[in-house]
């Protein structure tokens, strides 16, 4: 077993963790067949997809992780704003019906709010863990002054 728990409330909250995210996961990509392209709810399934992940960062509670998940999902809907006011005459044949795909299917703002969401998220966590972290070193460091 990848994560290791010791309490019931533990496994508990590592079941509803795992469970939430396939379902959101398994949702994200049934709709991805559903939805058609150009239509105004084609971010719904890359939104669930990413709120997938959500669960079970809050589960392993790593603001770090947390903070590069959120940066490598907005630097995606950066990616995907980009290839959106590329000229169309740079994509031909294959590379033409790739961008059309995912232009139509994949919103690039949903990646990029999504995205800034779990930036700010992780920012918070990781200031919060280090203050503390900060606070006991210079409690111990006081402590063992004296």
């Amino acid at each position: 077993m990848a994560l290791q728990t010791k309490t019931k409330a533990a496994n508990k909250q590592v079941v509803v963790a795992s469970v939430t995210s396939t379902v959101l996961w398994v949702l994200s990509i049934v709709l991805a067949f559903v939805i058609k392209a150009g239509n105004s709810l084609a971010f719904v399934p890359d939104a669930l997809l990413l709120f997938g992940f959500f669960p079970l960062l809050m589960l392993w509670q790593r603001g770090w992780l947390t903070l590069i998940f959120g940066v490598l999902n907005s630097l995606i809907g950066f990616f995907l704003l980009i290839v959106r006011y590329l000229p169309d005459e740079k994509f031909t044949g294959a590379a033409g019906q790739m961008r059309d795909h995912l232009v139509q299917m994949h919103n690039a703002w949903t990646w990029i709010l999504i995205g800034l969401l779990a930036v700010i998220w992780g920012a918070v966590k990781t200031a919060m863990t280090l203050t503390i972290w900060l606070m006991k070193k210079r409690a111990k460091k006081s402590g063992t002054s004296q």
